[in-house]
């Protein structure tokens, strides 16, 4: 346990307690809720959920960087309350407070922010492991689709990597083996440290590409793709942002995950540029047609995210953080 464990944990456990007293003892905290949003329970007890699930959740490493971010939202929502107890002149438990007590109370709102952001290792406390030559970047494109068969395939066509342009595919068969093809032994070793498999096969690739379709040959697998023109994201976000507010969002929406923890301790970023839903998705395996494109289900468990259910194309720069005993570059 490091300093930034301890110190979690500290700084979590009065949210709980806090949280907790929330549903003992609602009436306490109802005066302060501003009129405006009507019935003061419901908003006491529905913040006192949000503080003992972030609190709990900023304790655990895991769960760190999205509570964090949580975390600073929920301080700066719920610092309207103290707001209108100031400017209203509220009492609480029968006393009203001078000004300088509420300026201190939004002096510890500002503190109590910054150390959220610290623990959460966002801006203006980035971690160090942001600075781009501490990460390895693979710039491309990223299949998933289920077939009728039962197999799962995911295929990564990456246009840019340290290892050069190649593409591998990861197969869930329907018994949940898990594979992955890779076209060299020091992509099959790179990759199976990182994600899960149960069988490594070596195989030559051809790639036919069109401007929304893609032909993807290997010794075993042939895989015929179309998609949809898509929703592309237009502007670049910051790696904080995609492992706090787009976590979030893609959780939420997708079921899916922008970061997390590759099975070696990398810490992994998907930097999502373009969503695009399949239009068609024909495969066979050593010539066994595999059916109709059917959602990505069961999970596959490959890594940290599981794809979108929905049969799909993403254009996106993964961001690894690189270690030390790598001999592989971004150039």
């Amino acid at each position: 346990m490091n300093y930034r464990d301890i110190i979690s944990i500290i700084y979590g456990i009065p949210f709980v307690w806090i949280g907790i007293a929330h549903f003992t003892d609602p009436t306490w905290f109802e005066p302060i809720v501003p009129e405006i949003l009507g019935n003061a329970y419901f908003w006491v007890i529905l913040s006192g959920i949000f503080e003992v699930l972030i609190g709990v959740g900023i304790m655990i490493p895991r769960l760190r960087k999205v509570s964090a971010a949580a975390m600073v939202l929920m301080l700066i929502t719920l610092y309207w309350a103290n707001l209108n107890m100031w400017i209203n002149n509220i009492p609480l438990s029968g006393e009203t407070y001078a000004d300088k007590w509420h300026i201190l109370r939004g002096a510890i709102q500002v503190a109590l922010i910054f150390t959220a952001l610290w623990i959460g290792k966002f801006t203006p406390f980035k971690d160090e492991i942001y600075d781009e030559n501490n990460l390895l970047i693979f710039d491309g494109q990223i299949f998933s689709s289920g077939f009728e068969s039962g197999d799962r395939i995911v295929i990564g066509n990456w246009k840019y990597s340290p290892f050069g342009k190649f593409t591998d595919i990861m197969w869930a068969k329907p018994d949940g083996k898990k594979v992955l093809i890779a076209p060299n032994q020091k992509l099959i070793d790179f990759i199976s440290n990182m994600y899960q498999f149960d069988e490594y096969i070596i195989s030559k690739f051809s790639i036919e590409e069109k401007s929304n379709q893609i032909l993807i040959k290997t010794d075993q697998i042939m895989c015929e793709l179309e998609w949809s023109k898509g929703i592309k994201i237009p502007f670049k976000r910051p790696l904080w942002f995609i492992s706090s507010l787009e976590y979030i969002v893609a959780f939420i929406f997708f079921k899916t995950k922008t970061n997390g923890s590759t099975n070696d301790g990398r810490q992994e970023w998907y930097a999502i540029e373009k969503v695009s839903n399949l239009i068609s998705a024909k495969a066979s395996i050593n010539e066994k047609d595999l059916g109709k494109m059917t959602n990505f289900e069961p999970k596959a468990t490959f890594g940290f995210s599981e794809p979108r259910k929905k049969p799909t194309a993403v254009e996106l720069k993964s961001y690894i953080e690189r270690k030390a005993g790598d001999r592989i570059d971004n150039s």
